[in-house]
């Protein structure tokens, strides 16, 4: 799989001249990770929180951070083409 292929395959919707839309999923998705981080971070919320909230909004970062390095990778690739 080439280049294109890859980066199609990860932002299917970009368009290739586009990199603002990818530079604002990637501002939107560093934000999200940040805001749960903040609640994790959060004792009072740990220790308040049912578990299974608290081990959802663990599942959530780990999303956001698997998010952000797939964008990560798309925008590299995109640049490198252009």
């Amino acid at each position: 799989m080439d280049d294109l292929q890859q980066t199609n395959f990860l932002y299917p919707f970009l368009n290739i001249n586009d990199r603002k839309e990818l530079t604002k999923e990637l501002e939107k998705a560093r934000k999200n990770l940040e805001a749960t981080e903040g609640k994790l971070s959060n004792e009072k919320f740990t220790a308040r929180a049912p578990e299974a909230v608290v081990n959802a909004e663990r599942e959530k970062a780990e999303k956001f951070r698997a998010l952000l390095e797939q964008l990560a990778e798309s925008k590299a690739r995109l640049e490198k083409l252009q």
